[in-house]
């Protein structure tokens, strides 16, 4: 194997989409769409406007229901779990235009996401903070 190059065995999958399909009418936004994160590894998702990267997201947060295919985390399908219990398990999406509560720090708006979006302590968010 050649140097740098990952041994895919050894790897651990953390996210992924096999065959996911999803159509608005005639029109085809995701079709067949395939792909698997390991452990560590960092995929990016380009293409031009109407390529359909945002209804991917949709798709694996769980905003957009797909009419086929699935979406695994940590080795289990997530497909129709709600996007709330996705969040609460590490997979969210964020917008372009993030709206943060601007009266509050950067420290008070990572607290709200963690304690009231994925049922963290304060005094454990706090231990990150710092």
């Amino acid at each position: 194997m050649p140097a740098g190059a990952h041994d895919r065995d050894a790897m651990t999958t953390v996210l992924s989409a096999t065959r996911l399909s999803k159509a608005f009418g005639a029109i085809h936004v995701a079709d067949r769409v395939s792909f698997s994160i390991d452990e560590g590894e960092i995929l990016g998702v380009i293409g031009p406007n109407g390529a359909g990267k945002t209804s991917l997201f949709g798709l694996i947060s769980g905003n957009i229901r797909p009419d086929s295919g699935y979406v695994e985390f940590g080795g289990k399908d997530i497909t129709r779990w709600a996007p709330q219990d996705r969040a609460r398990a590490g997979i969210a999406r964020t917008y372009q235009i993030p709206k943060p509560f601007t009266h509050m720090t950067v420290a008070g708006n990572l607290k709200v996401a963690a304690i009231f979006g994925g049922g963290v302590a304060e005094d454990e968010v706090d231990e990150w903070i710092d």
